[in-house]
Formats: structure tokens, C-alpha cells, sequence
């Protein structure tokens, strides 16, 4: 670890996890690297974590990660198939405060539907103080729980967050299993529709594991695509205009 120093030129790094034994080897390795770095003229832009073997929950906490809030130029941030618990909103947050220059964000959690633990803690507040922080993010991979009521605000007082957020450049989402009722479709679109003006692609990722069984995979996707149906409409519309 120590030779990292000596990487100066070093922008990316790339981490596969496989045959963990201890629950503390994960967050270890984190912050060896982060300390590591520090220690060096490396300016790290792409950070990335795949958990390739399943691992039991809590193996890594957000406290885990934020030795790497040090990492200030920070373009692109990926944490594949990760043990449950998901991130709350508080923590998304945090995350996007730390880095606002970021231009892809992908959060991936394993789940399963045996255990309530694995259910998706970040809600559609979470989401927008995200985009209210990371203006320049293009590309997102993360799932959402769209149900109301959910958070800490409903959906009528995200109107704040939106008025005091600036345009976002996101242009594709992949929401993997986020739920979304039917009733909240016209909500999500009109917080969307005036949040992010430049998403094109609402992503529907395949997951037969998901934590909410078939039907309601079946129902929110359904769902998901009515409002990405809306957005296209809004779009034409304001291109004949």
C-alpha cells in the first residue's frame, strides 16, 4: 500500500472484494488507500467498489467510506452489489457534499426478499438533495423508495428543495427496483420535470433478486415507464414551443 505514494499520476482505482473472513477488512482497506493517497500527489477522479461474493449485512457501514471525502476531484464514484443495509437520505447527503464535482454516482445494494434489513433507506428527499449538490452529475445508478409518505417531507413540500436547486445535467437514471405507486406517477414526474430538464433515460435494470417480489417489481416498473413517458411528452412539448 505504501507504494502508492510513489503514483502521483495515479486517477483511478478499482477495487474487487471476494473471500472477506473478517467484517473489518473492507472499511481497513478503504482507509489504507485513503491514507495512502493523501500521503501522494494523486489527484483520484474514478473510485470504484464491487463486492463480487455475497457478504453478511453491515459489513460496510457509511462511516466506512469517509476517508474518501478526501478525495476532492472525484468524477466518478461506484459501490457495486453492496451488503445491506442501503444509505439513508441524511447519509446520501453527506456523500453529495463531499462531492460536488461528481459526474457519475452509482450505489448498488444486494437484495434479498427473506430480509426486511435489505429495503431501500433513501427516499425521494435524499434524491433531490443529491441533484441539489451534485449540479454536474450526468449518469446515476440508484435506487429510490418513490412511496409516499416517505422521508422526512412529501412530495408537495420537495417544491422547496426544487425552487432552491439549480437545473442538474442528469441525463440517465437506472432506478433498479425503486418502488413507485401508481398515485405518485404525476408527483415524480413534475419534480423531475423541473429538477432535471436534461434526463433522457429512465433505466429499468433487471433484478429477480429484488427485495419487493414480482408483482410489485412488475407494478413499479410499469410505473417508472409512465413517467418517463410523461417526460418525453413534456419534452416535445416544449420543443414545439
Amino acid at each position: 500500500m505504501h507504494s502508492l505514494c510513489d503514483l502521483s499520476s495515479l486517477g483511478s482505482i478499482r477495487i474487487d472484494v471476494k473471500d472477506i473472513e473478517e467484517d473489518t477488512a473492507a472499511p481497513e482497506a478503504i482507509s489504507a488507500i485513503a491514507t495512502s493517497v493523501s500521503l501522494s500527489d494523486s489527484q483520484i477522479w474514478d473510485f470504484e467498489f464491487d463486492f463480487e461474493d455475497p457478504c453478511h449485512p453491515g459489513i460496510l457501514p457509511f462511516e466506512a467510506i469517509r476517508p474518501l471525502f478526501g478525495f476532492q476531484y472525484l468524477q466518478i464514484l461506484a459501490l457495486a452489489n453492496l451488503p445491506p443495509p442501503s444509505f439513508d437520505d441524511a447519509m446520501l447527503s453527506e456523500l453529495a457534499q463531499s462531492f460536488s464535482d461528481l459526474r457519475k454516482l452509482k450505489l448498488h445494494w444486494i437484495t434479498r426478499p427473506q430480509d426486511d434489513a435489505t429495503h431501500i433507506n433513501i427516499t425521494f428527499w435524499g434524491f433531490t438533495s443529491l441533484l441539489r449538490h451534485c449540479i454536474e452529475l450526468c449518469e446515476l445508478e440508484m435506487a429510490v423508495d418513490a412511496i409516499v409518505p416517505a422521508g422526512p417531507v412529501t412530495f408537495p413540500q420537495l417544491d422547496i428543495l426544487v425552487n432552491e436547486a439549480r437545473h442538474t445535467h442528469l441525463r440517465s437514471w437506472t432506478v433498479f427496483d425503486s418502488r413507485l405507486c401508481e398515485g405518485d406517477v404525476e408527483d415524480v414526474f413534475h419534480v423531475l420535470s423541473r429538477l432535471t430538464p436534461n434526463l433522457r433515460d429512465i433505466i429499468l435494470a433487471d433484478h429477480k433478486d429484488g427485495s419487493m417480489g414480482t408483482e410489485a417489481v412488475h407494478d413499479s416498473a410499469a410505473n417508472w415507464k409512465k413517467v418517463d413517458e410523461l417526460l418525453e411528452q413534456c419534452r416535445m412539448g416544449s420543443q414545439l414551443n
